[in-house]
C-alpha cells in the first residue's frame, strides 16, 4: 500500500542529487566565469593604462619636436639678426674711417721739427 509512495521517495532523491550536482557545476561555472571577469578586466586596465602611457609620452614627445622647432626658427632668426648687425657694424667702421680720412686730409701736415719750434715758441722745450 505504500510502495507507490516509496518509489516516489527513491525518485525524488535521484532529482535531488541530479539538481545538486547540476547546482554544483553551476556554481563552479559562475565561479570560473567570475575569474574570467576579473582576469579580463584586469588585461582592460592593463591595457588602458599602457594606452595611457603611450599617449603621454607621444604628448611629450611632440611637445619636445615642437620645442625643438620653436628654438630652430629662433636661432635663424637671431643668425639673421647678428648678420645684420655685424653688416651695419661694417659699414658704421668704414664710415668712421673715411670721415677720419677725410678730416686727416683737411688738417696741415705737422712735421716733428715744426712741433719742436711751436713747443720753443710757446715756451717749452720739445724734450719731456
Amino acid at each position: 500500500m505504500f510502495a507507490f509512495l516509496k518509489s516516489k521517495s527513491e525518485t525524488d532523491t535521484d532529482k535531488e542529487i541530479a539538481l545538486r550536482g547540476e547546482v554544483r557545476k553551476l556554481k563552479d561555472e559562475v565561479a570560473d566565469l567570475k575569474h574570467e571577469k576579473k582576469i579580463t578586466e584586469e588585461d582592460i586596465k592593463h591595457m588602458v593604462r599602457l594606452r595611457e602611457e603611450k599617449m603621454t609620452v607621444e604628448a611629450e614627445r611632440k611637445d619636445l619636436e615642437r620645442d625643438r622647432e620653436k628654438e630652430s626658427a629662433i636661432a635663424l632668426v637671431k643668425d639673421d639678426y647678428r648678420d645684420k648687425l655685424e653688416k651695419r657694424l661694417q659699414v658704421e667702421v668704414n664710415n668712421i674711417k673715411e670721415m677720419y680720412g677725410q678730416i686727416l686730409q683737411r688738417l696741415p701736415k705737422i712735421t716733428v721739427r715744426q712741433m719742436d719750434i711751436v713747443n720753443e715758441e710757446i715756451g717749452g722745450s720739445g724734450e719731456s
